[in-house]
């Protein structure tokens, strides 16, 4: 029997569960007309982020990819990616466990342009992240100080002066700015030009924060069972309440004191694709707030165990299921998200 290359698929399983996947997605318009291939490259990049890349080595993106065999990618992929991503910067885990990367399209209708991509949960730090940034405070404020550090240093000019936010918010719980000297240059991968923004799980919620503090180069979002922002009133409480520093501000005015938006309505276009498959606890919308068009996806799984259903937030999930889907489009151009 024909064997399907992605990630060991079965034809004819295959065929049973993009049937499924059609039938799940007849009421969606495909996240505002994005393609099939836009969905399933932007979860390449929302999967690849998850690599330790070398920030010495940026430019050897396949040479990065083939050595981490932890990873468990097949090769194919890996020239998926390799042939239409260029990266550009990668920032490794920080002591809060923010991590992120830039890169670059190579070809296609989208070829030169920009993608700014984070790191979703990892480690013990963005689990607790999760749980007390999201879940009390309504935003992952650590991680977005990384973020916002991050950015502000590479569009500085080269040695150039930039306004950062210090450490005193993770030691001190104060929100004090500063500058530095050490800007990495790399103003022109923004100027006048829009960047998408794609991330998984937290790194959807630091996806979204990205809009909210550069809204003036967010151009298209692409989330991956992302973690929206805490739905009920306690982050508002516990803001009030706060004796100390920078919790006395909840989610909106905490982006406002960093120059940010009010909301995260930023970019032109936001597509927030999700497992129905599993449990959905920061993806879901009962107990976290989710921005853009929702775009639910049956999976290649069956949660027969508690484990297994909390792996079914993988981000892989959804890229195997969309692979299927991108797959059968170049079979039969007609096979579309919003018409199958």
């Amino acid at each position: 029997m024909f064997q399907f290359s992605f990630r060991k698929f079965k034809l004819s399983k295959l065929i049973i569960n993009t049937i499924v996947f059609g039938l799940s997605v007849l009421n969606v318009q495909a996240a505002k007309n994005k393609t099939i291939e836009e969905l399933f490259m932007n979860s390449l990049i929302a999967d690849v982020i998850y690599v330790d890349l070398p920030e010495l080595n940026v430019g050897d993106f396949e040479k990065i990819l083939e050595n981490h065999i932890e990873w468990n990618i097949e090769p194919r992929r890996i020239e998926i990616i390799t042939e239409n991503f260029k990266l550009l910067d990668f920032e490794p885990n920080s002591d809060t466990g923010f991590s992120g990367g830039m890169f670059k399209h190579l070809k296609g209708t989208h070829k030169d342009e920009i993608i700014y991509a984070s790191r979703g949960t990892s480690d013990l730090d963005d689990a607790i992240t999760d749980v007390y940034g999201i879940g009390a405070m309504g935003v992952p404020q650590f991680q977005v100080r990384d973020l916002y550090n991050y950015i502000q240093q590479l569009k500085a000019p080269l040695n150039g002066e930039y306004t950062y936010l210090k450490d005193t918010l993770f030691e001190e719980f104060k929100l004090e700015f500063g500058t530095k000297n050490d800007g990495e240059g790399h103003a022109g991968w923004f100027g006048n030009k829009f960047v998408d923004g794609v991330g998984h799980s937290l790194g959807g919620n630091l996806t979204s924060a990205f809009g909210r503090l550069y809204s003036d180069n967010a151009k298209d979002s692409y989330t991956y069972n992302s973690a929206g922002s805490a739905r009920w009133l306690l982050p508002k409480i516990f803001a009030r309440l706060s004796l100390t520093g920078v919790f006395k501000l909840d989610e909106d005015e905490f982006y406002q004191a960093l120059g940010g938006k009010t909301d995260y309505n930023n970019y032109q276009v936001a597509s927030n694709v999700y497992a129905k498959d599993g449990l959905a606890v920061t993806s879901g919308n009962s107990t976290h707030l989710q921005t853009g068009d929702r775009f639910p996806i049956n999976i290649e799984f069956a949660p027969s165990q508690l484990i297994d259903s909390v792996g079914g937030h993988s981000v892989k999930y959804l890229s195997d299921a969309l692979a299927a889907a991108w797959s059968f489009n170049h079979i039969d151009p007609n096979f579309t998200l919003a018409n199958s």
